[in-house]
């Protein structure tokens, strides 16, 4: 029996947030070795530039911040696949991201692309798998799937 489009886009949602939860530990637990880890691919593809992955730094702090912010809308997003804030605020977060990624892979060196292609691909598989969702019905909010008219 074929999962519906709900159930699909609930699935991919939770796979996301497990996702962010594994990055934000190794952000908190391993940066040097993440660091290490996406310089050596960076070095494998033939990408050019330098990530700073210090611990305890104002950059090292937002970066958990980011992390468990991400993690908590793609986890609402995932208990309520017809609310539409979680995945607006998602989806910006990572569209953002994206452009920044992209911005630094110009002004600071091509390893970025690799940060950008990650987060644009989080970005465009939440918006095709949220694609396939029904249309909100009659007496629901624009804003949200609440069937109360908003006061």
């Amino acid at each position: 029996m074929p999962l519906s489009p709900q159930r699909r886009y609930s699935l991919l949602c939770q796979f996301w947030s497990l996702a962010f939860v594994v990055t934000g530990l190794l952000f908190a637990f391993a940066p040097r070795q993440l660091g290490q880890q996406m310089a050596a691919a960076g070095a494998l593809l033939g990408l050019t530039g330098h990530v700073d992955w210090t611990p305890g730094t104002p950059w090292h702090v937002i970066a958990l911040s980011l992390m468990l912010t991400v993690t908590l809308l793609a986890w609402q997003s995932a208990r309520q696949p017809m609310a539409r804030d979680p995945y607006v605020t998602l989806q910006a977060a990572k569209v953002f991201s994206t452009l920044l990624f992209s911005y630094l892979a110009v002004t600071d060196g091509s390893i970025w692309v690799l940060c950008a292609i990650t987060d644009g691909s989080i970005a465009l598989s939440l918006f095709l798998a949220r694609l396939s969702l029904p249309t909100r019905t009659a007496g629901t909010s624009p804003r949200s799937s609440s069937p109360h008219p908003q006061r």
